[in-house]
């Protein structure tokens, strides 16, 4: 696999090293977009849709390392979607327990 290793600004400015895997074209062109602004957990929601429409293993994967980015940047809908994820095992190992927790805490979040 080839890894690019990408160093995006969050919101306060802080930079943070992103690793991310053999992603697919269009999220790879949204990637090199997004590496030259402010880290926000929309692009790398988007990225993970992309990634997800692909309905292959390894896009399931690439999705789970883009909705965990996108969760620890404070997005509650990748919280959400992540928790899914695992509560199915696509792209992740299957754990119900983290599922079920990373959607209650989304959901306390959103209000």
């Amino acid at each position: 696999l080839e890894a690019a290793i990408v160093k995006l600004g969050d919101a306060v400015g802080r930079t943070a090293a992103i690793e991310v895997m053999d992603l697919s074209p269009a999220a790879s062109a949204l990637l090199k977009d997004i590496s030259r602004q402010p880290a926000s957990p929309e692009c790398f929601e988007q990225m993970a849709d992309i990634e997800m429409s692909r309905g292959d293993a390894r896009g399931h994967r690439r999705a789970a390392q883009c909705y965990r980015v996108a969760a620890g940047l404070g997005s509650t809908h990748a919280m959400t979607e992540l928790g899914k994820l695992y509560q199915r095992g696509v792209g992740v190992g299957q754990d119900q327990r983290r599922g079920a927790y990373l959607r209650t805490v989304a959901a306390a979040m959103a209000g």
